[in-house]
Formats: structure tokens, C-alpha cells, sequence
């Protein structure tokens, strides 16, 4: 399922698409080889200062969201 980390919860997994931009992730099951980064954290608030060292932060303006990547 192609879709951006912007509608997605704390906890999911998701691979990077190749062909497309950072912003574009297909959601995966955790335990998949394929599973790059999970949802570390989500802030309401567009601000990649608020993500811990070790993630990696995507930014959306509207509505103003901080995801915070990590591990699987």
C-alpha cells in the first residue's frame, strides 16, 4: 500500500520507495526484512527540533505533524 508516513500511527513500519521522493513510504508489517523505519513518535506541531537523536524527522506544514523515525 503506497502512501506517505503523513496518515500514519505510532508503532507502523514502512520501506522507502525507490522511484519517488523521502516523503513517499509503503507501509509493512514490522517483522518484514523490508521494514526501514517505524513510527517513533508524532507531534502535533511542524518542528523537526522535536525529534531525538537517532530518528529521523519528516516534516508536514498542513495540518502542522513531526513524525519521528527510527529502527523497526
Amino acid at each position: 500500500m503506497k502512501r506517505s508516513v503523513k496518515g500514519g500511527s505510532r508503532g507502523e513500519c514502512y520501506r522507502a520507495l525507490a522511484e519517488t521522493s523521502a516523503q513517499a513510504l509503503e507501509a509493512v508489517d514490522c517483522r518484514s526484512e523490508h521494514a526501514e523505519y517505524q513510527v517513533a513518535s508524532i507531534h502535533d506541531k511542524e518542528l523537526a527540533s522535536l525529534c531525538p537523536p537517532g530518528t529521523m524527522p519528516l516534516v508536514y506544514p498542513e495540518p502542522a505533524k513531526t513524525f519521528c523515525l527510527g529502527s523497526p
